[in-house]
């Protein structure tokens, strides 16, 4: 055609819209602005939502009229299309009442539900196989006994078989307390594959005690829950659900694990077959929670945005895309923009296989420098789902446009259901610009070539299957006309809209199938909003006919021809430009032909690179299957480095998908040591920590951290093969880890600089902090337990001058890691996330310990204030406290009452305490302490000491009753020292067994005829009852034993050890005890003991080595290390078959004296580290032991073949039928014969067999009685048994007391049948009569130390915390194992700080703030050796608590 007759022809239309029929304009007004306006699919029929009024309008004519629907008396608070039936829809109300439809709103009926809609995710749950099959999501609330915690709110799922035709009682319930439920057949495309009967739900655990999201387990079920499965992969449960959706052809989970805040995505096309995703070990990408956007997908696969940049307020990511089964990702992206809400700049063209839009940040290494950059962004459009990228063109110009993130209108942003024509505003030139500075370009290729179509930002529609585009000026100023084009946007008009308003929505059916439009806008003079519908039907003209359409391919040569595309050509019939008339009966089908394959329809794979033009392996060890290249083998067959494309459907294979490789370099045969490297340190270790990876955490480094005494921070990522310095140009004063979050690691300067890894010291990020640290004891960070970046800072204010009289502590928090700080509250001792512990308490419940009253004068007293909404209100629980401390489900609080008498107060919940009670002999004298030793099994365990003196402390140890307020003694005489330690160990994975030491000759210690003789007592039944330790006969050279009358063996315990983390028993070997000790009538000076080692749990024991050692614990304990304790050596003894042998190995050319034997924290590695000083040097070396050379195989753990584990069983020793807390429990174990290694398989799974009979282990004694000679429970002389009927009062739901026995029952017993030592004659709770007739006739974790002593007035006091000095600022430091206790330059731990109260002076023994040595304690438990460290913040959390 002639550029004459081209002008001619664009004439002619021109003339044409200006003659044909204008569009029909029809105005309303509505009372509100809708929170949602959609269209019932394929028809004229929408709804309204006037959310503040609580109605849903509806119009039957595209917008013409409109009418309330059913539901005009109740509050609607949302509604839903199905989207599978079109005509259906529901209307719910927030009451119990709600309203369906089955014929698009002609007519609707009301139906019942137990409870109203969830008010935290979709209410309705649809599947695509059973249409009839809704799950509805109820909200459910218990309220608290006090306005201030408000009420606790959880959804509950219902299924409904009939579309709600049945009645609420009828709705089964599937899951209470669910987090979010899925049909397995919820889309289309998983109907094909998917059970329809399958539902899918994560629900809180209830035998978790894990707060949310980590209790939160994914179940299944076919009979709509009447029995349920849990879903596993590889043996072991999904947990910690945080996500749970249907995307296209898969069911997607994303889990999150405790100690990383990086997740684990799981994917299935069936709800049954589940698999882990893997994304590429070369990607700087985590997976994180509020860090990954799953986005629209395609059917063939999955994809999704990860997080990359480090700030989380001006944020990009990376795009990946799975491969056809969901499970293997790779990289298609970097730097892809996303806000803040984790929105991102991405959109999959409709139709339109392969072709998707994106906008990048094309200055992302500014933006990762500095936060506040401005992002620079470009816009890139790929035809082959994300292998290649290219830029936009208009103009011979870069074209950027706005997306997803800047959303302007509802739908999609750049197309609709109309093929090819995309539309977006934008500019040309570098980067995008501002959306106010943007124009409306077009593109009718696919987004190959645009043009600028309108001037200014708009609103935009596409209509009649494209034969109709619509736009509205979208500026922020009042319009009162909108334009429209009939070709393709190559001509415009415009119509009047006869009233001005202010453009909100602009929109059409959702299949661009009509000629009409709804425009909803605001009133520039404030009268209620516009809803203008605009209808171009007869402006359109006549039908249009077959000739009026053309064959349009999706890809084109430049010849013209058409182009193959992702393995085929696509063609769609599309109305010509030119052709003036009304689609009738629009419907978008395409037409494919198959193609030939070629290199252009294959990628790299997973674990591969593209590197000049081939895909090359991130490395051998990344692609190699699992027992590849065993030993003898030369090569392995795995992927070429090459895969189809997903959804490519290119016909044959033009490249091999596999082929041979060769097997790195290995030796043919195990080695018969470990192998041994050594490095130097330039200076002595002030502390050092694992930063040990999660069962989610990307990556494969084994990092270590070292704080020197020289201020110097060394990282290892290789287990100690090499180190290198950080932070070179610092000056590093103390270096904590994160409490909760493994991968994240704070490193403090003196002054307001610091610095933040969250990648396990890979990378470093500068932060600014509100104050100083605060240098007076208290713990300078309180993490919380679930938010990696939400943490309180406690700072130092006033403190520039020694004289400060203003020098205090005050808190901040922060949201994001450090990178925004706010003031939570001034002059305090210390706060706490509560809400985020065990303790059943609100979620953002927070304490602080202050000296400032409600009305914020400051006051000579110390009290305990909490808050739910950081301090804007305050509750004040106590007038005068000593400080708090949380033990697993209990708050403990110290209250000083009436200036002179200490009070234990206990809470469940955060919010109703009860005083504690204790035996009567029990009282407050002038001087006497308690210490809370552990909770972790449903009562509180607490050391009361009876005599105080100097070196001769003792106590007793009660234990409570399962809410932590009525105490009875479990043992008398138990040993302390002088800070308050009490020999007392809980073995780390098995129920209430416990080890202490006692004082057999109290009566002469308190005499002071004599020291203190130790026995070691163990308790099988959680301190019911103890007994001594069985000696063994023979030592480890096979000679007996010579042991008089009273023989027994016994241990050093916890008060004496040089490092508090050297526990008996490790949390990966179950059953598996080492200590220190003599077999003899009393315990013998360490110097003079042996090692020993028990097997089954402390029932039997053997000598292992002569003299004390050092021991660490390796691969789940199939591997032992010993190395001579307090003594120079080369050498080191380890077994492989649980001590039956042992092997002499040395490790060194000249002896050193060893520190420190240490592995990863759970205790599942290979790989050792001794860290050791030479004789006469400052520096110390670490050496890396590997026993991975010794064994090539991993264990295969299989409950149908025990080849490689056994099943071992705790049992009482009195009790031959092996229960133990009334139940039969068996742990899998290596075998001490199997020639593997277990690795980060966990086999140490806890399984109930059975219940056993209750006997009189079950049971133990009751308030104000005590154990007798004879082992039965006796009133104490001169007390009353305790009165039973005040429980009525206390716990409503009691139908009835009895008459007290002498016993109760253990908390922790699952026992049934048999004799009820705790029941004797019944009698009814008043008011509860008539129903006990009816009755009648049917018939603590690791150990935790807090220390609270009250001393006599005029006592004078110290610190409790070892501190490093510069200048007038002190900042933690870090004690070595070897130096003396008591340093003249920092001050022991033994004494305490003066708190002078009217007559009595009242103190912590260590430390001041009772929360921080909580924390102290478990820490220090954690890896068992190491540099002992006594500030609260250098030591990870319950390391060994698996």
């Amino acid at each position: 055609m002639s550029a004459r007759a081209g002008m001619l022809l664009r004439w002619i239309l021109l003339v044409g819209l200006a003659l044909a029929a204008e569009p029909i304009v029809t105005i309303n007004t509505l009372p509100h602005l809708p929170r949602r306006l959609r269209y019932f699919a394929n028809s004229s029929s929408i709804l309204y939502l006037d959310e503040r009024q609580g109605r849903v309008y509806q119009s039957d004519d595209d917008g013409v009229t409109w009418n309330d629907v059913a539901a005009k008396d109740d509050q609607v608070i949302d509604f839903y299309l199905h989207p599978y039936e079109d005509y259906r829809g529901y209307v719910l109300t927030a009451s119990q009442s709600h309203y369906a439809t089955e014929d698009r709103g002609r007519t609707w009926r009301k139906f019942e539900t137990p409870g109203p809609p969830s008010q935290v995710q979709d209410a309705l749950v649809f599947s695509a196989a059973n249409r009839d099959d809704v799950i509805f999501m109820s909200e459910k609330c218990t309220e608290s006994k006090s306005s201030f915690l408000g009420s606790k709110c959880r959804d509950h799922a219902y299924l409904s078989r009939k579309n709600f035709g049945e009645s609420a009682q009828s709705l089964r319930l599937l899951v209470a307390n669910a987090a979010s439920c899925v049909f397995a057949a919820g889309t289309p495309a998983l109907a094909k594959t998917a059970d329809p009967e399958l539902i899918i739900c994560s629900r809180e655990d209830p035998d978790s005690s894990l707060r949310w999201p980590l209790n939160l387990q994914l179940v299944g079920s076919r009979d709509g829950f009447k029995s349920l499965a849990k879903i596993e992969v590889d043996s072991r449960g999904i947990t910690g659900v945080v996500g749970l959706g249907a995307v296209q052809s898969f069911i997607v989970v994303a889990s999150h694990s405790a100690g990383s805040d990086e997740l684990s995505l799981f994917v299935s096309d069936d709800g049954e077959s589940w698999d882990r995703a893997e994304f590429p070990k070369l990607s700087n990408g985590r997976l994180e929670e509020d860090a990954y956007t799953v986005l629209e997908s395609r059917p063939y696969s999955i994809q999704v945005d990860v997080l990359s940049s480090s700030d989380t307020s001006n944020t990009f990511g990376s795009l990946y895309t799975s491969n056809s089964n969901g499970t293997y990702f790779s990289c298609k992206l970097e730097h892809t923009n996303r806000n803040e809400l984790g929105i991102v700049d991405f959109e999959n063209i409709e139709l339109l296989d392969g072709i998707a839009v994106a906008n990048v940040v094309a200055n992302h290494e500014d933006v990762s420098r500095e936060k506040s950059t401005v992002k620079r962004l470009r816009t890139l459009l790929t035809f082959d789902d994300g292998r290649n990228w290219h830029n936009l063109t208009a103009d011979a110009e870069s074209l950027h446009l706005h997306s997803a993130g800047e959303p302007h209108n509802t739908g999609r942003i750049f197309s609709s259901h109309v093929p090819g024509i995309l539309m977006g505003i934008g500019n040309t030139g570098e980067h995008l610009e501002s959306y106010a500075k943007g124009d409306l370009y077009i593109s009718v290729d696919a987004g190959l070539n645009w043009s600028k179509a309108l001037n200014g930002p708009q609103k935009y529609e596409w209509g009649n299957g494209g034969g109709v585009l619509v736009s509205v000026r979208d500026d922020r100023k009042p319009v009162d006309e909108l334009c429209y084009s009939m070709d393709r946007g190559e001509s415009w008009a415009t119509v009047s809209l006869g009233r001005k308003l202010l453009p909100r929505i602009l929109t059409t059916v959702p299949d661009a199938s009509l000629a009409k439009f709804i425009l909803v806008g605001s009133d520039p003079g404030g009268a209620p909003p516009l809803v203008v519908a605009i209808d171009f039907t007869t402006a359109l003209g006549r039908r249009c006919g077959e000739d009026d359409f053309e064959k349009w391919s999706v890809r084109t040569h430049e010849t013209g021809e058409p182009a193959c595309h992702m393995g085929h050509k696509q063609f769609y019939m599309r109305k010509k430009t030119e052709a003036r008339c009304f689609v009738a009966d629009w419907s978008a089908s395409d037409e494919q032909e198959p193609c030939e394959c070629s290199k252009d329809d294959y990628e790299c794979d997973y674990n591969f690179v593209e590197d000049k033009g081939s895909c090359v392996p991130v490395s051998i060890r990344a692609i190699m299957p699992a027992g590849a290249c065993k030993p003898g083998d030369k090569t392995f067959r795995a992927s070429s480095g090459y895969r189809k494309i997903p959804g490519n459907t290119c016909k044959g294979e033009a490249l091999e998908l596999t082929e041979e490789r060769d097997c790195p370099k290995q030796d043919d045969a195990a080695k018969d040591l470990p192998t041994v490297v050594s490095h130097d340190l330039p200076d002595s270790i002030k502390q050092y920590f694992f930063l040990e990876r999660t069962e989610n955490a990307s990556g494969d480094d084994e990092t270590i951290v070292a704080h020197l005494e020289n201020g110097e921070v060394w990282i290892t990522h290789d287990f100690g093969l090499q180190w290198a310095r950080v932070l070179e140009a610092e000056e590093i004063v103390a270096v904590i880890p994160h409490r909760y979050f493994k991968d994240w690691l704070y490193c403090l300067t003196e002054g307001k600089i610091a610095f933040v890894s969250k990648d396990r010291g890979q990378t470093f990020r500068k932060l600014s902090l509100p104050a100083p640290p605060n240098a007076m004891g208290r713990p300078i960070f309180e993490f919380h337990s679930t938010r990696s970046g939400k943490l309180i800072f406690m700072g130092q204010q006033g403190c520039e001058r020694a004289s400060a009289h203003n020098c205090r502590i005050t808190a901040f928090r922060t949201e994001n890691g450090g990178g925004d700080w706010e003031k939570l509250y001034d002059h305090v001792e210390g706060c706490a996330y509560i809400g985020m512990t065990a303790v059943d308490a609100r979620a953002d419940l927070v304490y602080c310990t202050t000296r400032l009253d409600d009305s914020g004068d400051l006051t000579g007293r110390l009290q305990l204030a909490s808050s739910v909404d950081f301090f804007e209100t305050r509750k004040t629980h106590f007038e005068e406290v000593l400080g708090f401390a949380v033990f697993d489900e209990f708050v403990v609080v110290a209250e000083v009452h009436d200036g002179s008498t200490l009070l234990m107060q206990t809470s469940v919940n955060g919010e109703v305490f009860a005083e504690a009670r204790f035996p009567p002999r029990f009282r407050v004298e002038e001087r006497q302490a308690y210490t809370v030793l552990d909770s972790v099994t449903r009562s509180i365990f607490m050391h009361v000491t009876i005599n105080d003196d100097a070196d001769k402390e003792y106590g007793s140890v009660l234990k409570s009753n399962s809410n932590g307020t009525y105490f009875v003694t479990s043992l008398d005489a138990v040993n302390r020292n002088r800070q308050g330690y009490v020999d007392f160990e809980k073995l780390k994975g098995l129920e209430g067994v416990a080890v202490v030491n006692i004082v057999k000759n109290q009566a002469d210690v308190d005499a002071g005829l004599s020291h203190k003789q130790l026995q070691t007592m163990m308790t099988h039944n959680d301190g019911g009852a103890w007994s001594l330790l069985k000696a063994p006969e023979r030592d480890s050279r096979g000679e007996v034993i010579a042991c008089t009358d009273g023989c027994s063996l016994n241990l050093h315990g916890y008060t004496e050890r040089a490092d508090i983390r050297d526990t008996y028993s490790s949390g990966s070997a179950i059953g598996i005890l080492i200590a220190v000790g003599n077999a003899g009538s009393s315990l013998t000076p360490y110097n003079e003991s042996n090692t020993f080692m028990s097997t089954d749990g402390g029932i039997e024991w053997r000598e292992i080595a002569k003299g004390p050692h050092q021991w660490e614990y390796g691969d789940s304990g199939s591997i032992i290390v010993l190395a001579l304790d307090d003594a120079e050596t080369q050498h080191v003894l380890f077994t492989l078959d649980e001590g039956r042998t042992w092997n002499n190995m040395t490790f060194v050319d000249e002896p050193v004296r060893i520190k420190d034997i240490a592995t990863l924290p759970s205790d599942t590695s290979q790989r050792f580290v001794i860290f050791a000083h030479k004789a006469f040097h400052r520096r110390a070396s670490s050496y890396l032991l590997d026993f991975g050379v010794m064994r090539s195989r991993q264990c295969k753990l299989s409950d149908d073949e025990l080849r490689d584990f056994y099943l071992w069983t705790p049992s009482h020793p009195s009790n031959e039928a092996s229960c133990l807390f009334g139940h039969v429990s068996q742990y899998h174990r290596k075998r001490p014969d199997a020639d593997c290694f277990v690795g980060q398989q966990r086999p140490h799974s806890h399984e109930i067999l059975r219940n056993c009979t209750c006997t009189i282990q079950d049971f133990e004694c009751d308030y104000n009685y005590q154990r007798a000679n004879d082992g039965t429970c006796q009133l104490i002389p001169g007390l009353d048994p305790p009165d039973h009927s005040a429980l009525c009062a206390k716990d409503p739901s009691l139908v009835s007391w009895s008459e007290p026995t002498g016993y109760r029952r253990i908390p922790l017993t699952t026992c049934a049948g048999g004799p009820h030592f705790d029941r004797a004659e019944e009698h009814p709770c008043p008011g509860k009569e008539a129903e006990f007739g009816r009755t009648r006739e049917s018939a603590i974790g690791g150990f935790g130390v807090f220390t609270i002593i009250v001393l006599c007035f005029g006592s004078a006091g110290a610190i409790g915390y070892s501190v490093y000095r510069k200048g007038l600022h002190r900042v933690g430091q870090i004690r070595l194992g070897d130096e003396p206790r008591r340093d003249a330059d920092n001050f022991a731990v033994e004494a305490a700080i003066n708190v002078v109260s009217a007559a009595v002076a009242i103190a912590f023994a260590i430390p001041v703030v009772v929360r921080s040595l909580y924390g102290i304690v478990r820490r220090r438990l954690a890896s068992r050796r190491g540099y002992d460290p006594l500030d609260a913040e250098v030591l990870v959390d319950d390391f060994d608590d698996f």
